[in-house]
């Protein structure tokens, strides 16, 4: 009985698991006892002190709110560094573009170009969302191809030091944002 309820345990979401699995041991009574992963020593009211863990009959967020202990904070209490925002915005460029080319291929398939260039044209949309529209696609890929190059200059060896990685990290922003524009303008 001890053992399955121990196993039950373990199939809920591993928040207590044999002692067994922890210390390699060949006892029948260790295989039994459970050893709790999450635990604290509090001070009961008449001064005696406990260890309390996780149970059956309680939840991690219910526990952590009757001992009014805060919500942990997530990404946005963090100010990430330029280079892990390039490095970010270059992997999700490289997606998107991926997504985007798989997308205008599987969509010439289904139509040849001109249906598409003539529906854009019935949209009789303002030049100004237009311009943007071609901004927003051709600054991924401006931005992806300047940024692998900056890669490519890497695999030299060269500008890695922490001040090179800021500067070429603006540089990188710029030619892309340059060179976006100018694709834009075509």
């Amino acid at each position: 009985l001890i053992m399955a309820s121990s196993m039950a345990l373990l199939a809920r979401g591993s928040l207590v698991r044999p002692v067994s699995m922890c210390f390699r041991t060949r006892s029948v009574l260790a295989a039994t006892q459970l050893r709790f992963q999450s635990t604290n020593k509090v001070t009961l009211e008449d001064g005696t002190s406990k260890w309390v863990g996780l149970t059956n009959d309680q939840d991690f967020f219910v526990k952590n709110e009757k001992m009014h202990r805060p919500m942990s904070p997530h990404l946005t209490i963090y100010k990430f560094p330029l280079p892990a925002i390039m490095s970010i915005s270059h992997r999700g460029s490289g997606i998107a573009l991926t997504g985007a080319i798989c997308a205008a291929g599987i969509g010439l398939m289904v139509h040849p170009l001109a249906y598409y260039v003539d529906a854009a044209q019935a949209m009789n949309l303002s030049p100004a969302l237009i311009t943007a529209a071609k901004f927003s696609f051709a600054f991924p890929f401006t931005f992806h191809t300047v940024n692998g190059l900056r890669h490519l200059f890497w695999d030299t060896a060269s500008g890695l030091g922490l001040d090179q990685i800021y500067s070429s990290s603006y540089v990188t922003l710029a030619l892309a944002a340059g060179s976006a524009f100018g694709l834009t303008m075509l």
